[in-house]
């Protein structure tokens, strides 16, 4: 499994939308926050 080290962005999208999440957490248990 892979972990989200702090202050790394994720890119969900699919054909019309897009969203940027940040881990505002460590990758132990990481919190995605819109931004």
């Amino acid at each position: 499994m892979s972990t989200l080290k702090n202050g790394a962005w994720v890119l969900v999208a699919d054909g019309e939308k897009a969203l940027f999440l940040e881990n505002i957490t460590d990758g132990e248990d990481p919190y995605l926050k819109v931004r």
